[in-house]
C-alpha cells in the first residue's frame, strides 16, 4: 500500500512540481497560465467524479450541466490570468470574477432544470447536486487560481516586496506544501503508533495522526516563515511566528475537514476510491480533497495582509 502512495504521489507530484516551475515569471511564464489548464484538467475529472457520487446517492444527475457550470466558475476566475490588467485590483475586489461564475453557474443550473421538468420527484436532486459541484469542486478551484495572481495587500508600504506575480506564486507553494506536509505527518505517524480512533467516518485516522499532521504541519508554516518568505525577496514579513504558527493550523484543520467531506460523500455512496485513476490514491478527488478545502481559506490568510 505504502510503496502504491508513494507511485502515485510522484505522478501527481512531479508535474505539478514542473508546472510550478513553468509558471514562474522567471522562466517566461504569465502568472497563472498554465493553473488554468491543470485546474481545467482537475475540474473535469473531479465533476466526473462528484456526479458517479450522485448518481449513487441521489439517483438523479445532471452531469453535462453540472460540468458546464462548474467550467464557468472556473472560466469566469480565469479572466483576470488569460486577460491580464496593468492595475492590480484592491485586494478585497479579488473574488469578484469567482462570483460571477457563481452567478453564470447558478443561471446554467436553474436555467436547465427549467427547461427540461416534465414531472415531480428529480429536480430537487438534481438542483442539490449542481450546487455541490459548484461550491465543493468549483469554486475552490476558483480561489486557487485567485491565490495564484493574489496582488500585494499590506506590502505596499515595504521595498522588499516579491512582485505580485511572484507572491501568488509563493502564496500557492506555501499552501501545497503545508497541505501535503500535513498529509504526510498524519499517515506516518498514523500508521506507526496510531491506536486511538478519531472518527467512525474515517476509520483509519487517529489522533495520534492529527498530533502528527499538526506538527508537520506546523513546519511547513515555519518553512515559509523563515526561509521561503526571505528566498522569495521578503524579508520582513508582516506576519509573527505566531501568526504563521495560526495559519499552518488553520490549513491542517480545513485540509482534515476537506479530507472527511470525501469521505462521507463516499461512504453514503457505498464506493472506497472515488474512482481508479491512480494507484494506491484513487482518484481526482481522493488527491486533492484537502486542497479544495484548504484554497478558500489560504486565499482569506493570504490577502487579509497579515502574513506579508
Amino acid at each position: 500500500m505504502l510503496r502504491w502512495r508513494l507511485v502515485g504521489a510522484a505522478l501527481v507530484l512531479g508535474p505539478l512540481a514542473l508546472l510550478i516551475w513553468l509558471d514562474d515569471q522567471r522562466h517566461g511564464g504569465r502568472p497563472g497560465i498554465w493553473l488554468v489548464g491543470f485546474s481545467i484538467v482537475v475540474a473535469i475529472l473531479g465533476c466526473r467524479e462528484v456526479n458517479q457520487i450522485l448518481e449513487r446517492a441521489l439517483g438523479s444527475v445532471s452531469s453535462r450541466v453540472n460540468l458546464l457550470a462548474v467550467l464557468a466558475v472556473l472560466g469566469a476566475a480565469a479572466v483576470p490570468i488569460v486577460v491580464p490588467s496593468s492595475a492590480s485590483p484592491p485586494t478585497l475586489e479579488i473574488l469578484r470574477w469567482p462570483i460571477l461564475g457563481l452567478a453564470l453557474a447558478w443561471a446554467i443550473v436553474f436555467g436547465a432544470e427549467l427547461f427540461r421538468y416534465r414531472e415531480p420527484g428529480q429536480s430537487t436532486a438534481r438542483l442539490a447536486g449542481g450546487a455541490l459541484s459548484v461550491f465543493y469542486l468549483a469554486f475552490p478551484l476558483a480561489c486557487l487560481l485567485q491565490l495564484r495572481i493574489l496582488p500585494v495587500a499590506s506590502a505596499a508600504a515595504s521595498t522588499s516586496v516579491p512582485s505580485p506575480g511572484r507572491l501568488g506564486l509563493l502564496a500557492l507553494f506555501s499552501t501545497l506544501l503545508i497541505v501535503k506536509l500535513s498529509d504526510t505527518g498524519a499517515y506516518l505517524v498514523g500508521r506507526t503508533i496510531g491506536r486511538t480512533k478519531l472518527t467512525r467516518i474515517s476509520p483509519g485516522k487517529t489522533w495520534e495522526g492529527l498530533a502528527g499532521g499538526l506538527l508537520f504541519a506546523l513546519g511547513g508554516a515555519w518553512l515559509t516563515h523563515g526561509w521561503l518568505l526571505p528566498s522569495w525577496g521578503q524579508t520582513s514579513p508582516a506576519g509573527s511566528p505566531l501568526v504563521f504558527a495560526l495559519y499552518g493550523l488553520s490549513l491542517m484543520v480545513a485540509g482534515l475537514a476537506g479530507d472527511l467531506i470525501e469521505s462521507v460523500l463516499k461512504r453514503d455512496s457505498q464506493i472506497k476510491d472515488s474512482s481508479h485513476l491512480l494507484p494506491g490514491l484513487g482518484g481526482a478527488l481522493d488527491v486533492v480533497d484537502s486542497i479544495l478545502a484548504v484554497a478558500p481559506i489560504s486565499l482569506a490568510w493570504w490577502a487579509s495582509g497579515y502574513l506579508i
